[in-house]
C-alpha cells in the first residue's frame, strides 16, 4: 500500500474496532436477551426439535445463539455432571 493507505487502514480498523463496541454496548443494554444456550439433545429428536426451535429462537430473541450437542441421555448427562 501506499502511505496514505497505510494511514488509512489504521484509522477504518480503529473505527471498526470502535462500532464493534458501540454494537455490542447497545445490544447488553437495551433489555434483549443475550448469551449463548447449551442443549443437549438425542439424536432421534434433532432432525424434528431444531429446526423449529432455532427459527422460535431466532424470531424471539435474536442475540440468543444456541450451541446444540447431540448424544444419548447418558452420554449428556455426564456432561452436565463434568
Amino acid at each position: 500500500l501506499y502511505a496514505f493507505g497505510r494511514h488509512m487502514v489504521l484509522h477504518v480498523e480503529d473505527f471498526l474496532r470502535r462500532y464493534e463496541g458501540l454494537s455490542v454496548t447497545a445490544i447488553e443494554n437495551s433489555g434483549l436477551l443475550t448469551g449463548t444456550v447449551h442443549i443437549g439433545v438425542p439424536p432421534s429428536m434433532s432432525l424434528r426439535l431444531l429446526p423449529e426451535l432455532f427459527a422460535d429462537v431466532h424470531s424471539r430473541a435474536p442475540f440468543v445463539r444456541l450451541r446444540v450437542t447431540e448424544g444419548f441421555s447418558g452420554a449428556l448427562s455426564q456432561q452436565l455432571s463434568a
